[in-house]
């Protein structure tokens, strides 16, 4: 049996607005460039590990992944989204599994949204951006089913 690697922690969905600069309070201003991602502390380890931990093909080129069958480490994601939104499905789940992550202990909460991260990226700062973070269901999960802490850890890890 390969080795264990459990991330617990947030599953966003990055909603990403490049601009020209930060608007001021009470002002609209468009931006150049927009775009959705998967997201949180979390997921963002886990894919990390995930794709980290395949083990490389011969002759294969550094920039393409192994298949998720190739994986010398076990990786999963354990967290909470929102059942009242799609972003699970759509974005988050694809994301994980295409990255070689075991997304079977991430808890769907019927009543709650997913976690969202609004990011706004200002390109006269250099690419310095400010994000506002709706926790939604990554804050809900305690104490639902069997709590994350009462589960068997294989080791404690910090990235």
């Amino acid at each position: 049996m390969p080795p264990s690697i459990r991330v617990v922690g947030s599953l966003n969905a990055d909603m990403v607005s490049v601009t020209p600069r930060c608007p001021e309070a009470g002002e609209t201003i468009t931006s150049s460039a927009y775009f959705t991602s998967a997201g949180g502390k979390g997921a963002n380890q886990a894919v990390a590990c995930g794709r980290m931990s395949r083990a490389a093909s011969r002759g294969q080129q550094q920039q393409q992944q192994p298949p998720a069958s190739a994986t010398t480490v076990r990786v999963e994601m354990a967290g909470a989204v929102g059942g009242l939104d799609g972003h699970f499905e759509a974005l988050l789940k694809p994301t994980l599994e295409q990255s070689g992550v075991d997304t079977s202990r991430v808890q769907i909460i019927d009543t709650a949204y997913t976690g969202v991260a609004v990011i706004i990226v200002d390109e006269s700062a250099g690419g310095e951006n400010r994000i506002l973070f709706s926790p939604g269901a990554n804050y809900q999960a305690c104490g639902r089913r069997r709590p994350f802490w009462a589960w068997r850890w294989p080791r404690p890890c910090r990235m």
